[in-house]
């Protein structure tokens, strides 16, 4: 519940900019971006002892590196603050260590994060550290499993994919924190954390939050 309420200030935030950008006749300035991801999950599984107690431990998974692109637009709301909100394709997930089968997760978002930034221009170059909720649609689920030609290998079968998506909640809310750094007032650099707020499986099979670090390259088109 906190976290939907955090989302419709967060919107209200930004519908707010936009229309006294337009009653002001000021335009936003909009950019695309893309980059790479280094994800990882926390995990949890419940397990049961001899005596029928039942607890939770934590199950080891490795980092994967995918990727993100999407687009984005820069509101200003007042001196040095900027409302940026994003729509993003994102991919997710890791790999699983010693296991002969089951290499592994992926999963495709569209997020939708909405960032209140602080710039602070320095010549040539402007600072923007940020913090923000995001909002992720899970679309696509599947597991990396080892095929039958004995390597490796995208498994995209109908039972894998129905068995991924199926145990998995649609909605992610999560947050973002990070900087950017806009040089000639067009590239733009940055480096973000994304913390997953929210369980990507459903309640009965487990605990699972996904963690990124995110690494990309924008361009901006000023009005």
């Amino acid at each position: 519940m906190k976290n939907i309420i955090l989302l419709i200030i967060a919107l209200t935030m930004c519908v707010g900019a936009l229309f006294a950008q337009t009653q002001f006749g000021i335009l936003p300035t909009v950019g695309f971006q893309a980059g790479l991801n280094f994800c990882n999950v926390k995990q949890t599984m419940e397990a049961t002892d001899e005596n029928d107690n039942h607890f939770d431990v934590d199950v080891t998974t490795d980092p994967k590196l995918a990727f993100h692109i999407g687009a984005l637009m820069q509101l200003p709301l007042a001196n040095n603050i900027i409302i940026q909100p994003e729509l993003m394709y994102s991919i997710k997930g890791y790999k699983t260590p010693n296991n002969e089968y089951f290499k592994g997760m992926s999963y495709h978002y569209v997020q939708i994060p909405i960032l209140c930034k602080y710039s602070v221009e320095i010549p040539d170059i402007k600072i923007q550290p940020y913090l923000g909720p995001n909002v992720g649609f899970l679309f696509i689920a599947w597991q990396e499993t080892k095929n039958k030609n004995d390597f490796w290998d995208w498994t995209l079968e109908d039972d894998y994919f129905s068995y991924a998506r199926d145990y998995r909640n649609s909605l992610e809310i999560g947050l973002s924190v990070g900087a950017d750094a806009v040089i000639m007032n067009n590239i733009m650099v940055g480096l973000r954390y994304e913390l997953g707020l929210t369980n990507t499986f459903k309640k009965e099979y487990g605990n699972e939050k996904n963690r990124v670090i995110m690494l990309n390259l924008g361009y901006l088109i000023q009005p």
